[in-house]
């Protein structure tokens, strides 16, 4: 059982390190910047990256650590949900309707100085890739 009031050692600021990243969709970032943090039992991440071609993008959002669906307003995302599943380890899914159409786990080593994502997603055909990133903590953080 997770304790309730015990931080997550997936809070802080993470960065990308690039050269470590495996990609079955697309290429991987040429530089990134992942912000997790917990206030009560609410979890916020915020994703700042620059794509291989340069261009900026971000995305921010929070829920309830609890996996309850939230109503999302992006595209073709109707719903999101945050599990925290241990002290180290965070988990995501985004849906469409009911249909589960991404899923992201975040697991931070025994050391607490590297960050492990794994992303699933799903392709038009309704084949599923996988996306692997590692950040270290950010000094400080």
């Amino acid at each position: 059982m997770v304790d309730p009031d015990a931080s997550g050692l997936w809070c802080g600021t993470w960065i990308l390190v690039q050269e470590l990243c495996l990609y079955e969709e697309g290429q991987p970032p040429r530089s990134g910047l992942y912000r997790i943090n917990r206030a009560e039992r609410e979890i916020g991440i915020s994703i700042s990256w620059e794509a291989q071609d340069g261009t900026t993008h971000a995305v921010e959002f929070h829920a309830p650590e609890d996996g309850v669906r939230q109503p999302a307003a992006g595209p073709g995302v109707s719903h999101f949900s945050i599990t925290r599943i241990s002290a180290s380890i965070l988990d995501s899914s985004a849906y469409a309707g009911e249909q589960e159409v991404m899923y992201a786990r975040r697991t931070v080593s025994h050391d607490g100085l590297l960050l492990a994502t794994v992303q699933v997603g799903r392709r038009q055909d309704g084949t599923s890739f996988r996306n692997f990133q590692v950040y270290r903590r950010q000094e400080g953080s």
